[in-house]
């Protein structure tokens, strides 16, 4: 694994270059790019893809009448990627609606 230096001085004190952690830079909507510690909690991870394909192959039918076409519920903050377009599966998921009963659970 390599590690990425970057030079930047302070325009008050220059001084001796500083190395960064690795950042995962993630592009947002309508802003400019902001980076992320890929240790934030907030951000998804590979433990995090992990429950929510099990929370979605769990929910795969209806709670209450067993109907098999179920839609998960999403928050509207996904990653977005360089061609500023959400990536999918990156959204918070907080619960399912059935199509047949329109009954919703929680996630």
């Amino acid at each position: 694994m390599s590690r990425l230096s970057i030079f930047s001085p302070p325009i008050e004190d220059p001084g001796p270059p500083v190395v960064l952690p690795f950042l995962l830079a993630v592009g947002r909507r309508n802003t400019a790019l902001t980076l992320h510690r890929a240790t934030d909690p907030h951000q998804p991870s590979e433990g995090c893809a992990v429950h929510r394909a099990r929370a979605l192959n769990a929910n795969r039918t209806c709670r209450f009448c067993q109907h098999p076409e179920v839609e998960p519920i999403e928050l509207a903050d996904p990653q977005y990627g360089r061609g500023n377009l959400p990536i999918p599966g990156t959204a918070s998921l907080v619960g399912f609606r059935c199509h047949r009963c329109r009954s919703e659970w929680p996630n």
